[in-house]
């Protein structure tokens, strides 16, 4: 088997290249899919997945089975991974099974709930409801597969599931799409799609992992570990699923169906922002519960070390949206589309802030803290919805988007900071020092360059758009190199580079 440090590296390539699959698909199949089954049919589909998603929160317990398994893995106690299994399933059936039920009541009510919707569309939102809702509540039973392969670092084929689902979704939509299936092509296809994944990592475990699951006892003191751990966690996620999972209900409401495509098309931009930077944030979770143990100051440099690279990368994303962004969507999605500039500048630039100290969150998890990560996302969620209630109406989707921005500034960067301090005693001002200041000039001046860049080409088309960014990537990163980068980055884009040079070399042979 590949050793940690190989599977976090192999993972995290898989990862970007999963990411860079979802890109160039998107940017060719979510216009394509809009242009087949219409804005407002768009807007149905993604409400009935914001809707099913609110619901089918996992409550934390993937969460619990990667840190509880890494913890009993350290300690090599294999009974006590037995046990902790046994109870997880057991918490998945009964959870999943209170899921349906709430899921039936929501049901029967869509149409007091989107009074907005016309007949046909609350029609359609019923059949498309029925099938994500089923799916969901079978899946959510086999959650904890991605918990076990997580915590046995077992992330290649982790994330090789995840490109492999993605790509035969896309391609069986397609398919669905020309035969003349439309809409409910969409849910159907992804529901059959990831049995199949639940079905193969099954197989993978059940033949690599050899873990065994003990139904039979059940210890109260784990119980209690579970419900704690979890019970924060699931307050954590539920908040989160109020930025963004619960806004299109606010605005199908407030505002509409097509408002809703509107604001579907910036959460897909920042989708894209949010993985691309954040990719291998995931894969330190099992490092970074060892390492707690033993130094809190090896994390705080491992956040530094992983936070620059995360800002390095986000910080190009948010330089290039800003500047090309409007652009970018006019050619994307049309000019039906131009609010979803505004919308999504609004939503990612949050994430400039945030992303560098995922770290910091992990290690919350890791220490068995989760319950302040759960208040940070809770301040978040009390000023993003009821602020969302209020500019939706007057000032529709752009007022969605004003109000995450707010939550997000608010409670994921002022308290946040304030909750790494007190209860990880991170040295703030070294990791602002460290990560933030020594690209501000970096920003300002790529941001210039990229104003100018706009000036000089005035015709929109793809190869302009291609050309400026390749222009402010190369401008960026060589203001990197000359005045920001330090001496483990400049060692580490040399690594690269030598590979890259070797792989083309040897392909040329």
């Amino acid at each position: 088997m590949l050793d940690a440090n190989r599977q976090i590296k192999l993972g995290a390539i898989m990862s970007y290249v999963a990411i860079a699959f979802n890109i160039l698909a998107g940017l060719i199949y979510t216009p394509w899919i809009i242009s087949h089954i219409g804005l407002t049919d768009y807007g149905l589909f993604t409400l009935s997945v914001s809707i099913i998603g609110f619901f089918s929160l996992d409550f934390g317990l993937g969460t619990a089975v990667t840190r509880f398994l890494s913890k009993f893995k350290a300690e090599n106690n294999e009974e006590k991974q037995e046990v902790f299994l046994g109870v997880t399933f057991i918490l998945h059936a009964i959870i999943g099974l209170i899921i349906a039920i709430v899921l039936f009541i929501v049901f029967l009510n869509i149409g007091s709930i989107y009074h907005n919707l016309s007949p046909t569309e609350i029609s359609k939102l019923k059949v498309l409801f029925i099938v994500t809702g089923l799916y969901t509540v079978t899946a959510f039973m086999f959650k904890p597969f991605d918990g076990i392969l997580q915590a046995n670092e077992r992330f290649v084929f982790l994330k090789l599931m995840a490109l492999v689902q993605k790509i035969l979704v896309i391609l069986l939509m397609v398919i669905s799409i020309f035969v003349g299936y439309g809409l409910y092509a969409l849910v159907i296809v992804n529901a059959l799609v990831g049995m199949i994944k639940i079905a193969f990592q099954y197989i993978y475990i059940k033949q690599s992992i050899h873990l065994k699951v003990n139904f039979h006892e059940h210890s109260r003191i784990m119980y209690m570990e579970i419900f704690v751990f979890s019970g924060w966690t699931t307050v954590a996620l539920t908040a989160q699923r109020f930025m963004l999972s619960i806004m299109p209900s606010v605005i199908a409401s407030l505002a509409g169906a097509v408002e809703v495509s509107v604001f579907a098309i910036a959460c897909v931009v920042e989708g894209y922002s949010y993985t691309i930077s954040n990719a291998f944030a995931g894969l330190f979770l099992p490092r970074v519960t060892k390492l707690v143990e033993k130094n809190i100051k090896e994390v705080e440099l491992l956040l530094i070390k992983l936070g620059r690279i995360q800002l390095y990368i986000i910080g190009l994303i948010f330089i290039g949206f800003l500047v090309f962004g409007k652009e970018f969507i006019y050619l994307w999605v049309g000019e039906k589309f131009n609010s979803s500039y505004y919308v999504a500048v609004l939503i990612i630039f949050p994430l400039v802030l945030t992303l560098p100290m995922q770290i910091a969150n992990t290690t919350l998890i890791a220490k068995n803290e989760v319950k302040y990560l759960a208040k940070l996302t809770l301040v978040s969620a009390f000023i993003t919805f009821p602020l969302a209630i209020v500019f939706t109406r007057i000032y529709g989707v752009l007022g969605t988007g004003l109000s995450i921005f707010i939550g997000a500034i608010v409670g994921k960067v002022f308290y946040a900071m304030y909750v790494y301090v007190k209860v990880l005693n991170f040295d703030i001002y070294l990791i602002i020092r460290k990560c933030y200041f020594a690209i501000i000039p970096t920003i300002f001046l790529s941001c210039l360059f990229g104003i100018l860049l706009n000036i000089i080409t005035h015709e929109s088309n793809y190869y302009n758009f291609i050309l400026k960014s390749l222009s402010i990537s190369l401008f960026y990163f060589l203001c990197l190199s000359f005045f920001v980068l330090d001496d483990y980055e400049n060692k580490l884009l040399g690594n690269l580079w030598q590979h890259l040079v070797k792989h083309f070399v040897a392909t040329k042979k």
